[in-house]
């Protein structure tokens, strides 16, 4: 019997930049998805908490879910993402309906988001890098500058 030629794929040039352009494509399209998701999903019970709680405008609640969906697209790009108060804040008042954020986190994702606090990073500048790094991932993948209103 004769031997086949063995070809290592993982070693052939036409190969590899199938792959990149295969991650690459469905990266774009899982960012795709994920946008159109964090845009469609129901908020409105978190809205209304949120001017009850917080005595918020209508106005500026609008504003502040907008934002929040953002601040979920931005999460799905990178894990170190720092949000500003006022969506902390939001971000919270949806952490405590859990069966609303485990729901969305999973419509969103795919799987479900934790929200770790890491205080010690208050301490030594670490929290305020990061939310300038978040401010640059804005962005970058926004095409346009965080609301300051709100990106404080």
């Amino acid at each position: 019997m004769a031997n086949k030629p063995h070809y290592d794929m993982m070693n052939v040039p036409e190969y590899d930049e199938y792959i990149k352009t295969q991650r690459k494509a469905f990266r774009g399209t899982e960012r795709k998805q994920t946008e159109e998701r964090a845009y469609s999903f129901d908020l409105k019970c978190i809205i209304s908490k949120a001017i009850d709680e917080y005595e918020w405008t209508k106005e500026k609640t609008y504003c502040i879910q907008r934002e929040y969906r953002r601040f979920l697209i931005l999460c799905s790009l990178d894990e170190e993402i720092v949000p500003p108060v006022d969506i902390d804040k939001f971000w919270h008042l949806h952490i405590l309906d859990t069966e609303k954020y485990e729901e969305d986190c999973e419509y969103i994702f795919g799987h479900f988001m934790h929200h770790s606090p890491d205080y010690s990073t208050e301490e030594d500048g670490k929290m305020e890098d990061d939310f300038k790094v978040t401010l640059a991932l804005y962005r970058t993948t926004f095409k346009q500058e965080p609301p300051k209103n709100i990106w404080r």
